[in-house]
């Protein structure tokens, strides 16, 4: 049945084009997807309201319309979040096409998000609208498993299900760690432990202030440097913050350090399935991580890749990556040596979701 699939539709909510992990890891997914089957992304042009409430409607034409008219082949719709909401009954009830949901957060996150009661009141209609849309689907894909685990406690799951963390990229890099540190305006004589990416409310950067103050007052010649998202300003801080910072930013600050930093503020149903800990890996940067967190301290450990601490307590945490890093440069040089071998990239988790597709009944 697999020469009868004619097309992988992908389609998201949001735009690709936009800065984040969100966008950027979709963008290397579609990538590879297309490697594997003809693929067509779908998804707004930008982040306009207008651009994306007119996308909501045009969307649920355009997929009931492939549905309809397409019987010879069969199709596959991989979809996430508010999107094709009839179009998702149809093919549910009525469709031998197979029908995917991509599955990153789970309803009541909106009560850890930033903003007023009205942007969290049409945040709560998207997650109940998106969880009744992932109800219907043939095949979903978690990436997390406290997500699957939501799920089939509230009678959504099959046999087919699949929770898959997310993947990175391999990148040559492009320039020294001098290089990117005189770039980014960073000390050469200084050990920069670096985060990476949108400073949410779940990701704990309260706690790495608290570890850089600790540092300041012990004299120690750790600099702690966060790059893309902005620190909120009620944190008073001596953290490095660089922002905005687009891709090719953070990955010369990835570059630039001597190891990376995981906090997170285990706050949701799931704590999230960070791209930036593989992109991390797959840079040979040691990994500093929260301990007792899934999807987190399991993998750093499962790699041999880094220390596992209590962002928690800042001075206890000072005191351990004192002494980790002492052993920097050799757990660096094993994770160069070994990045092939972890099964981490996008093409790799692709390759497991291509698994599940040609597994599943409607195209057996």
């Amino acid at each position: 049945m697999k020469d009868k699939i004619n097309k992988l539709f992908y389609i998201l909510p949001f735009s690709v084009n936009e800065p984040g992990g969100k966008s950027l890891g979709s963008r290397n997914k579609y990538k590879s997807f297309s490697k594997i089957f003809n693929t067509k992304l779908i998804s707004p042009r930008n982040k306009s309201i207008t651009h994306r409430l007119f996308f909501i409607f045009y969307i649920e034409f355009f997929m009931l319309f492939l549905v309809i008219s397409s019987t010879r082949y069969k199709n596959i719709f991989f979809t996430r979040g508010f999107v094709g909401i009839l179009a998702s009954i149809y093919l549910k009830l009525f469709s031998n096409n197979l029908f995917i949901r991509e599955v990153h957060a789970a309803p009541g996150e909106y009560k850890v998000l930033q903003g007023n009661s009205l942007k969290k009141f049409l945040i709560f209609v998207y997650e109940k609208t998106s969880f009744f849309i992932d109800s219907l689907a043939d095949l979903r894909i978690f990436n997390h498993p406290n997500l699957e685990n939501f799920y089939k406690q509230n009678g959504v799951f099959n046999e087919y299900d699949l929770t898959l963390y997310n993947g990175a990229s391999i990148k040559e890099d492009s320039m020294s760690v001098q290089e990117a540190r005189e770039m980014l305006g960073l000390e050469l004589n200084k050990t920069i432990l670096v985060f990476t990416g949108s400073v949410s409310s779940w990701h704990g950067i309260e706690d790495l202030v608290a570890l850089q103050d600790e540092f300041e007052k012990k004299y120690d010649n750790i600099q702690i440097v966060v790059g893309g998202g902005e620190i909120p300003k009620e944190h008073k801080h001596k953290i490095i913050n660089l922002y905005p910072l687009d891709e090719i930013g953070c990955n010369n600050l990835i570059i630039a350090s001597d190891a990376c930093l995981l906090p997170i503020k285990n706050n949701r149903i799931s704590p999230g399935s960070p791209l930036k800990l593989y992109q991390y890996l797959l840079s040979s940067k040691p990994v500093i991580t929260q301990q007792d967190v899934v999807g987190y301290a399991d993998e750093v450990k499962k790699f041999d890749a880094g220390l596992i601490v209590n962002f928690h307590k800042p001075s206890e945490t000072r005191v351990k990556i004192k002494e980790f890093i002492k052993n920097i440069e050799h757990i660096s040089a094993d994770l160069k040596l070994n990045k092939l071998d972890m099964k981490i990239t996008w093409d790799d988790r692709v390759n497991e979701i291509q698994k599940s597709i040609y597994n599943h009944r409607k195209l057996k």
